[in-house]
C-alpha cells in the first residue's frame, strides 16, 4: 500500500512543543502529549512527584527513577525515524555512507528495525544472519514510492520497562497492560492473569480504542463548538462593551449639557425672584422714606410753632397739626409689617424649583439606557417609576411599579404605589376630563352666544341600553317643567 507519509504527518507533529526541534528520546505523559526526556527534565523542579504538563497542564505521576523512566514513545520515536530517513533519501544531494559496517560505502536499502542505512553487502548479511531474523529492510526505491510507510513491519515495537531488551509479544487482559515473555512467568502468571497474544489482542484493542477515539471525537466536536461560541460572545461582549461605553460618553454629555441648562435656570430663577423682592424692598424703603419726611416736617413745624408760636397762632394750627401728625403716626404704624423674611426666598429656591430641576437631572440618569442594556433591573425600573411619579407621569409610573412587583415582590414601595396611583390616576383623568368639558362649553357658549343660545339649551342624555347618547333641545334651561 503506497501513501506519502510526508503529507500526512506534518513536521509540528514531530516537533516538542518546549524546545520545538524534532523529538529526541520522546516521552509519553498521562495526558497523550509527548516532550523531550531532555526538555521535561529541565521543566520538574527538584523534589517534585509530578510532572505538571506545559500544554495542558494536567500532572502525571512522576517514576521513582525519574524523568528517564516515563513511558517512551516508541510511536513518535519510529515515526521521526521514519519520516527523517525518508527526507534523507529524498532530498539526499550526494550518497548516503552505510551504518552497518565501517567501509562507509554507498548506502542502497535501509533496516527499519535497526534504523540504518546499509550497503548492499550488509544487506546480504541482514537477510542470511539468524541475530537479524525479522528485520524488513527497504530499498531506496521502494522508500521513495512509500511502499512500506503504512506497513506494521516497519514499527520498532516498544521493549518491556521492567526486563530491558525484551519485546513486547503479550497483553495482560486483567491489568491492561503489553507485558514480555518474561512478565508472563514472573509477574503476570496464570490463573491470576489472563494473558494472551499481542497480535491475537491487536483487534479488539483497535476497535475499543476505536469507539473510545469516536466518542473524544463527538466531545471534541462539541469543544469546538463551545470554543466558537465562547469566542464569539466574547466578541459581543467587547461590542456590547464598546457601546456601553459610548452610551456613557454621550449619557455624561448630555448629563453635562442638562446641568448647565439646569444651572442656567436656577441662577435666572433666584436673580428674577431677587428682582422681584428687591422692587418690593424699594417700594417699602419709598412708603418709609415719604411717611419718614411727612412726619419730619409735621415734628419740625410743631417744635418750632410750640417755641416760637404765639397762642393765638397756635391754636389757628392746632386743629390742622393734630391731624397732620395723627395721620403721620397712623402711616408708621403701617410699617410694622414691613419686615420681610429674606431667607425664604432661598428656600423657595431649594426646596420648590431647585428639586424640581434636580428631578429632571435624575430622569437624564435613569432614563431607558440602563434598562435597555438590562430590561430587568429592578433598580433601574424602580428609580424610573419615581421619577415618573415626580414628573406627574403617573400611567408610566404605574407600569414601572407593576412591573417591579413582578420581579420583586417584597418591594413594599412598589406594591404600596400599585394601591395608590390607580386612584390618583382616576382622579386626575377625572378632573382633566372636567377641565376639557368646561373648556368645550366655554368654546360652545362662544359660537353659541350671536344666536342668544347656550350649551344649556342643549341637553344629552344616555341610553341604558344602547350606550348611545341623544341630543335633545331645551327652549328654557331655567325652567323644571321644560
Amino acid at each position: 500500500m503506497s501513501s506519502d507519509i510526508l503529507k500526512d504527518i506534518s513536521d509540528e507533529f514531530l516537533q516538542c512543543q518546549v524546545c520545538f526541534r524534532t523529538y529526541s528520546r520522546p516521552k509519553l505523559l498521562g495526558c497523550l502529549h509527548t516532550f523531550c526526556e531532555a526538555c521535561l527534565v529541565d521543566h520538574v523542579p527538584e523534589g517534585t512527584y509530578d510532572i505538571t504538563c506545559p500544554v495542558c497542564s494536567q500532572t502525571t505521576p512522576l517514576p521513582q527513577d525519574g524523568v528517564s523512566k516515563l513511558k517512551e514513545d516508541s510511536f513518535i520515536s519510529n515515526l521521526v525515524a521514519t519520516v527523517g530517513a525518508k527526507k534523507r533519501v529524498l532530498e539526499r544531494t550526494g550518497n548516503i555512507p552505510c551504518e552497518g559496517c565501517d567501509d562507509k560505502k554507498n548506502a542502497t536499502s535501509r533496516c527499519v528495525v535497526c534504523n540504518d542505512f546499509l550497503c548492499r553487502s550488509c544487506v546480504t548479511a541482514h537477510r542470511k544472519m539468524k541475530v537479524f531474523r525479522g528485520h524488513l529492510v527497504v530499498s531506496f526505491d521502494d522508500m521513495k514510492k512509500g511502499l512500506f510507510d503504512e506497513s506494521p513491519e516497519l514499527k520498532n515495537g516498544p521493549t518491556c520497562d521492567i526486563h530491558e531488551g525484551e519485546k513486547i509479544r503479550f497483553f495482560c487482559k486483567t491489568c491492561e497492560i503489553p507485558v514480555c515473555h518474561n512478565c508472563t512467568v514472573l509477574d503476570h502468571s496464570l490463573p491470576k492473569h489472563q494473558i494472551s497474544r499481542l497480535k491475537a489482542t491487536s483487534e479488539e484493542l483497535r476497535r475499543d480504542m476505536l469507539h473510545h477515539l469516536n466518542e473524544a471525537t463527538r466531545h471534541k466536536s462539541t469543544l469546538d463548538r463551545k470554543s466558537h461560541d465562547i469566542e464569539r460572545k466574547k466578541a459581543d461582549f467587547l461590542k456590547q462593551n464598546e457601546d456601553t461605553c459610548h452610551r456613557l460618553e454621550k449619557k455624561f454629555e448630555e448629563l453635562t449639557h442638562t446641568i448647565d441648562q439646569l444651572k442656567e435656570k436656577a441662577l435666572e430663577m433666584t436673580k428674577t425672584k431677587a428682582a422681584i423682592k428687591i422692587q418690593e424692598l424699594d417700594t417699602m424703603k419709598e412708603k418709609v422714606d415719604s411717611y419718614r419726611s411727612r412726619l419730619s416736617s409735621g415734628c419740625t413745624y410743631a417744635e418750632n410753632i410750640l417755641t416760637r408760636g404765639s397762642d393765638a397762632e397756635v391754636a389757628a394750627a392746632f386743629h390742622q397739626m393734630r391731624e397732620s401728625l395723627s395721620e403721620g403716626v397712623k402711616c408708621s404704624r403701617r410699617t410694622d409689617q414691613y419686615d420681610p423674611d429674606l431667607t425664604m426666598v432661598w428656600a423657595d429656591v431649594y426646596d420648590m424649583e431647585l428639586n424640581r430641576l434636580l428631578e429632571e437631572v435624575r430622569e437624564v440618569l435613569w432614563r431607558d439606557d440602563a434598562l435597555e442594556l438590562q430590561p430587568d433591573y429592578v433598580r433601574a425600573l424602580l428609580r424610573r417609576a419615581q421619577t415618573y411619579e415626580g414628573l406627574e407621569k403617573l400611567d408610566e409610573a404605574l407600569t414601572d411599579y407593576q412591573r417591579v412587583v413582578e420581579l420583586d415582590r417584597s418591594c413594599h414601595v412598589a406594591r404600596a404605589a400599585c394601591m395608590r396611583l390607580p386612584d390618583e390616576i382616576k382622579e386626575r383623568n377625572e378632573k382633566m376630563k372636567a377641565e376639557m368639558m368646561d373648556k368645550l362649553k366655554d368654546l360652545g357658549n362662544m359660537v353659541l352666544r350671536p344666536f342668544g343660545l347656550s350649551t344649556a339649551n342643549f341637553r344629552v342624555d344616555q341610553n341604558p341600553d344602547s350606550g348611545s347618547y341623544n341630543i335633545q333641545f331645551v327652549q328654557n334651561p331655567n325652567n323644571n317643567d321644560e
